[in-house]
């Protein structure tokens, strides 16, 4: 089973945080 954690750009996620646990982030437009 995979999974994958997804959240667009609005998110209040710093980037390193995002690559460190592998999110993706997409734009919101």
């Amino acid at each position: 089973m995979s999974l994958a954690v997804v959240t667009d750009s609005a998110a209040c996620l710093p980037p390193e945080l995002a690559r460190r646990h592998g999110i993706e982030v997409v734009p919101l437009h």
